[in-house]
């Protein structure tokens, strides 16, 4: 295997490590509010608003996992695409406008993973949208 093919693969397993050790620490750590909402209040309505947060960020983690895995198998969407997923995503989420645009000349590169399903990605977007 070419030395950059497997540095790529390299850092692909590091992306795939990272979104797991993040989405199963954030999920533990929901869990035990949870518990404690019902152990120790028995907030239902809380405890319940908390385990729906907890679903979302499983399904993003599992997301993410899946597209990071999908590059280690195969080409991945370029970047462009990627971005215009997010752009939509965001969208249909926050029902806002939100315009994409590519420019210059596109160049051969090595496969990108963009992390639309992190949820530290989100509020990264949403910090530098304007009107955010």
């Amino acid at each position: 295997m070419p030395a950059g093919r497997q540095r790529e693969r390299t850092r692909i397993a590091r992306e795939i490590h990272d979104v797991l050790a993040h989405s199963l620490g954030a999920l533990g750590i929901q869990l035990q509010a949870v518990r404690a909402l019902l152990a120790d209040q028995g907030d239902t309505h809380r405890a319940l608003s908390l385990l729906d947060q907890a679903q979302r960020m499983a399904k993003d983690g599992l997301a993410e996992t899946r597209r990071a895995v999908h590059a280690l198998r195969a080409d991945t969407a370029g970047l462009d695409e990627q971005l215009a997923v997010l752009a939509d995503t965001y969208r249909s989420r926050h029902h806002a406008s939100v315009s994409f645009r590519v420019g210059g000349q596109p160049r051969r590169r090595a496969a990108a993973t963009c992390p639309t399903g992190s949820p530290a990605a989100k509020p990264n977007f949403s910090r530098s949208s304007p009107g955010a």
